[in-house]
């Protein structure tokens, strides 16, 4: 009876063991915390029609694996174009320390400028 209490808080809480971490601007500077084979989902909203597309690197490449790299496009009619969307980064922690995944938004055949592009950083302690 005690296993399905603490089991009913753990949901409650939100502390499911397969709960995915989900990040967007908000979460900029912010510390995530999570666990190994955690999944961790990036959303930022973007335009790929301007040219500009998000550009996601880290400082530890090796210490997580890349499950989704894409432009989602919001509904809109059909005739309609220039309209926005989300780019989404998903990936699963492989191992235990802490990292940064910076987001940059540019034009990737011009040299960001953190003047006029935008740049987020999500840092992630791996427990």
């Amino acid at each position: 009876m005690k296993k399905l209490f603490y089991f009913f808080i753990f949901v409650l809480m939100g502390c499911t063991p397969d709960a995915e971490t989900v990040l967007t601007e908000q979460n900029d500077g912010q510390l995530s915390e999570t666990s190994v084979n955690a999944k961790i989902t990036i959303r930022l909203n973007g335009n790929a029609t301007t040219g500009y597309s998000w550009n996601f690197s880290s400082d530890s490449p090796a210490a997580y694996m890349v499950l989704k790299d894409e432009y989602e496009p919001q509904p809109h009619p059909q005739e309609m174009v220039g309209t926005g969307g989300q780019s989404v980064y998903q990936i699963k922690l492989l191992q235990e320390g802490n990292f940064t995944i910076t987001a940059r938004y540019y034009r990737p055949w011009e040299e960001f400028n953190p003047e006029k592009d935008k740049q987020f950083l999500f840092p992630i302690e791996v427990k």
